[in-house]
């Protein structure tokens, strides 16, 4: 989970791979929100203006840190399963009475943009998922996936510490919930 990091002081070289499963066919953005910053009050802190606005704006908070705390909150609700709920399909802080928390969350996420082309994934990936990068640094990466008559659900993944005073990392891996585009159409009988 998003917990407080206390590895050594220093540069933090260690990376990761992010691998995202369930979006074959789909083009895939991402952007790293949350980094390393020892200097902080949690460890933490946003990449961007635009992003820490959208999390305070979501969270209903006036500072960074607080927003900050909140992610931090979230995660550590899910201590023992880094990113079960995106593998799972759903936003679970882990405890009862915390939806109010989890659709912030989702907020934030959906509220945004990630600049750039994406990755054009192929209509075939191996089990394991495709790789967006393989030079994650830790912390909280938002994911977006467009493909032609599907839409698809605003995606988080952690990148976590294996070992904490080494800075060693966990790679991270993200299940895309999407669903085919339907139109309903009914025929009204006038009588």
């Amino acid at each position: 989970a998003m917990s407080v990091p206390t590895f050594a002081a220093g540069e933090q070289t260690a990376t990761a791979k992010i691998y995202v499963k369930n979006a074959e066919g789909a083009n895939v953005t991402f952007v790293q929100a949350v980094q390393v910053n020892p200097e902080s009050t949690h460890g933490w802190a946003f990449t961007d203006e635009t992003y820490a606005s959208a999390f305070r704006t979501a969270f209903n908070v006036d500072k960074n840190e607080d927003a900050i705390a909140k992610l931090i909150d979230l995660g550590k609700l899910e201590e023992l399963n880094p990113n079960s709920n995106a593998a799972n399909g759903a936003t679970n802080t882990g405890a009862t009475s915390q939806e109010a928390l989890a659709s912030q969350f989702a907020t934030a996420l959906s509220n945004i943009t990630i600049a750039g082309d994406g990755n054009n994934l192929p209509d075939s990936v191996p089990t394991t998922g495709y790789e967006l990068t393989d030079t994650a640094s830790a912390g909280l990466y938002v994911i977006k996936a467009t493909k032609t008559g599907y839409s698809y659900s605003d995606m988080a993944v952690y990148v976590s510490f294996a070992d904490h005073t080494a800075g060693t990392l966990n790679n991270a891996t993200v299940t895309a919930k999407g669903t085919k585009d339907q139109v309903k159409k009914e025929i009204d009988v006038v009588k």
